[in-house]
Parts: structure tokens; C-alpha cells; sequence
């Protein structure tokens, strides 16, 4: 589906070409309105190609003068310390904590002082459930309840 916007935009350019054609045939005679209407349809068409031509050409040359302007030439890159989530995340897989709400399969959890956004591995967990951070992807940070310690020993 078309966005309103986009939508809205070409209803109102047929609306104002259909004004234009109602006021021309009122205007011109029969045979100057269908070349009026042939010439308005070929520059129209004209227009729309060349128009793709332009952005196409740009976006192949991103170097042009109308390709700085399409084109997004810089890059934002680790090592220049751009990261899509805190690394404080990262240095806190292992850590338990204490849900503050359901967990179905998101919510939130404290985890000593902080407040996290967090999602289960798939599982409901119960408000004031203790939980235990598993993995952190981006800034999704995956937690389920711990295991209890007996079964970590029988697994040894």
C-alpha cells in the first residue's frame, strides 16, 4: 500500500492537470486541445524519464555533485567507536538480577542498579523472577532464570 503522503501528492498533480485540461477545453477548439494534449502527455513522459535518468546516473556516481547529495559516503565504522549498543551490555552476560515486570518474552529486570530492557529465550517469566543475562545481540539483551546449582554439578 502507498503511503498518504506519496498518495496525496500524485492525487492532487492529477487533480490540478485535470483543471488545467477542463479549462483548456473550454478554451481551445477540438483539434487545439488534442494537440495540447499530445504535447502535454509527450513533455510529461519527457519529464518523468529524464527525471530517473538524472537520480540513476547520480546514484551510479556517487562522486557527482548531485551524488553527494543522494548518496551517504560516510561510514561509521567500530574502530572509530561507533557501536549500535553500550558495551556495558556486552561485560554484563553472566550477571544476575531481579525481573520488574513479566517477562512475556520482553520487559524490564534490574540487574544491581540499572534498569535493562531485556527478552527471554521464548519463556514467560514472572515478575520478581530472578534472571540471569545469556547473550546480548546489538541492543537486545537475551536472559532465563538460572539454573539451580544441583543441576550444574549432576552435569559435571
Amino acid at each position: 500500500m502507498a503511503h498518504p503522503v506519496i498518495l496525496g501528492g500524485k492525487l492532487a498533480l492529477l487533480l490540478v492537470l485535470l483543471i488545467v485540461l477542463i479549462v483548456l477545453y473550454g478554451v481551445l477548439t477540438s483539434e487545439q486541445f488534442r494537440v495540447a494534449l499530445v504535447v502535454g502527455a509527450v513533455v510529461f513522459v519527457a519529464g518523468v524519464v529524464g527525471l530517473w535518468v538524472v537520480v540513476l546516473r547520480s546514484l551510479r556516481n556517487p562522486k557527482s555533485w548531485l551524488g553527494k547529495f543522494m548518496v551517504l559516503s560516510h561510514a561509521e565504522r567500530a574502530e572509530d567507536g561507533y557501536t549500535s549498543a553500550p558495551s556495558r551490555f556486552r561485560e554484563m552476560i553472566g550477571r544476575r538480577g531481579v525481573a520488574l515486570s513479566k517477562l512475556r518474552p520482553s520487559g524490564t529486570a534490574r540487574f544491581g542498579r540499572e534498569r535493562v530492557s531485556v527478552v527471554t529465550e521464548a519463556e514467560f517469566i514472572e515478575q520478581g523472577t530472578e534472571v540471569e543475562i545469556v547473550s546480548v545481540e546489538g541492543a537486545r539483551v537475551v536472559v532465563r532464570r538460572p539454573e539451580p546449582p544441583e543441576s550444574k554439578e549432576t552435569k559435571g
